[in-house]
C-alpha cells in the first residue's frame, strides 16, 4: 500500500506568520508517518513538501520504522515561506501514483493526505484534470485544513476534509488516522 503525504509548510503547513500552523503540521505528518509505518500491512510513505513550488519529498518504505535521522530530516524540512500552490504536489502524488500501480512490488493501493493552511494562491485550470487523473488510478483524498475553513480548492479535490478542530475530537481523530 502506499501513503503520500502532500504538505504545504502549512499541507503539511506552516505560515511565516503563525508557528501554530507549522506545529501542527509537523505534529499531523508524523502521526501519519508512525501510524502507516504500524499499519497491518506496512504501507509505504512519500511526503512531498511544498509552498509554492515542491520543497522537498522524503520516502519511507514500508516493513520498517523510520530511522531518527529520517524524521529529524523530515521535521527540519519546514520553511516559512508564503504562498501556496497545490498543483505542484498534486501533480506528484499522481506520478508516484501512476508509478506504483506499474511496479512489480507495489499493490498499487493509495491515499493521499493533503495538508494545507487552506490558502491557495495558484491558478486553478489542473483541478479538472486532476480529478479525471483522480478518479482513473482511483485513489482517495483527505484534506486537511490546518488554519481556519478548507479552501474551495481542498474541498474540491477531497473525498474528506478535516479540519485542526476536528483532530480535538477523538472520533473525527480516529476517521483521519484510519484511513
Amino acid at each position: 500500500m502506499w501513503e503520500t503525504v502532500a504538505g504545504h509548510h502549512a499541507s503539511q503547513a506552516a505560515s511565516a506568520v503563525d508557528p501554530t500552523r507549522e506545529t501542527w503540521a509537523k505534529a499531523v505528518t508524523l502521526v501519519l508517518l508512525d501510524h502507516t509505518a504500524n499499519a497491518v500491512p506496512p504501507r509505504q510513505v512519500t511526503v512531498v513538501r511544498f509552498s509554492v513550488d515542491i520543497d522537498s519529498t522524503h520516502h519511507f518504505p514500508a516493513g520498517r520504522p523510520p530511522a531518527p535521522d529520517e524524521i529529524l530530516a523530515l521535521a527540519g524540512a519546514w520553511k516559512a515561506e508564503g504562498g501556496t500552490d497545490y498543483w505542484p504536489p498534486l501533480h506528484n502524488a499522481l506520478t508516484l501514483i501512476a508509478d506504483a500501480r506499474h511496479h512489480p512490488r507495489q499493490d498499487g493501493a493509495a491515499d493521499v493526505v493533503f495538508l494545507t493552511d487552506g490558502e491557495h494562491h495558484g491558478h486553478t485550470a489542473w483541478l479538472k484534470t486532476f480529478r479525471a487523473r483522480k478518479a482513473e488510478l482511483g485513489f482517495r483524498v483527505f484534506g486537511v485544513a490546518i488554519a481556519g475553513q478548507p479552501s474551495p480548492e481542498l474541498t474540491a479535490i477531497s473525498d474528506t476534509v478535516h479540519t485542526i478542530d476536528d483532530l480535538t475530537d477523538p472520533s473525527d481523530a480516529r476517521a483521519l488516522f484510519r484511513l
